[in-house]
């Protein structure tokens, strides 16, 4: 877990919790890692964490990416250390925002949507993590979203003959949320909208969204509707 916000104050620092021992444990990297923020992304890709944007507070929002090898805090064996990088990706990228969500595919990292201070977004960028070039030919890239939507979620899932990125909730407008469910197929970059059978979750933001590959279901709880939520929906995909 990097960063986030508590009463105004923003945080720069990592902690990991212990699934096994339940416990929490601070850790401080080598290198110079993020500045402290809130509403960025931290998306795992070949295992390693990649922090895109945020927002710093008065007026500071980010397109910065930055990288944190794990070393060998996971293998007693591999005495490299954890450390943060900074790469500087070619080509042009996002502008900078933050609401935005982050996912991967097979050799790819995928910023998506957000907002900055004045605008939200519905563009999608893909960076070619082998590369570390962010993709600017229109034809090797998706179609700009239907709308601008920012607090969404989004996750790419492991599917036969390509992954698919499903794309669920969000804030779309001034006090109007989404409860719809849009697929982009990420091998011919094209955006579907299947029928989803059963009640329709209630539109909402913010809402926190896991995977659990064993039963293919996608997990959401929780948001904001013009109120706080604390209801728990699951999406067999």
């Amino acid at each position: 877990m990097f960063g986030g916000l508590n009463n105004r104050k923003r945080y720069a620092d990592m902690w990991i919790y212990d699934i096994g021992s339940k416990t929490w444990e601070e850790i401080t990297p080598e290198g110079e890692g993020p500045s402290p923020r809130a509403h960025h992304s931290a998306t795992l890709v070949n295992g390693k964490l990649y922090v895109f944007g945020g927002y710093g507070g008065h007026g500071k929002s980010y397109n910065d990416l930055f990288v944190l090898d794990f070393g060998g805090y996971f293998d007693p064996e591999d005495e490299a250390p954890m450390a943060w990088s900074n790469p500087i990706p070619k080509g042009k990228g996002p502008v900078p925002r933050f609401d935005h969500r982050s996912t991967t595919w097979p050799g790819k990292f995928v910023v998506f949507g957000g907002r900055d201070n004045t605008a939200m977004f519905k563009d999608m960028w893909l960076l070619d993590v082998e590369t570390m070039t962010w993709e600017e030919d229109p034809s090797q890239q998706p179609p700009a979203y239907t709308y601008e939507i920012c607090n969404h979620m989004c996750e790419a899932i492991e599917s036969v003959p390509s992954y698919k990125m499903f794309c669920l909730s969000g804030k779309k407008g001034h006090m109007e949320y989404t409860s719809n469910v849009d697929v982009l197929d990420c091998g011919s970059l094209v955006w579907t909208t299947p029928q989803v059978n059963g009640t329709p979750f209630p539109e909402r933001e913010d809402t926190a969204m896991a995977y659990d590959s064993k039963t293919c279901r996608l997990i959401l709880f929780g948001g904001w509707s013009n109120r706080w939520l604390g209801d728990l929906w699951c999406l067999n995909v």
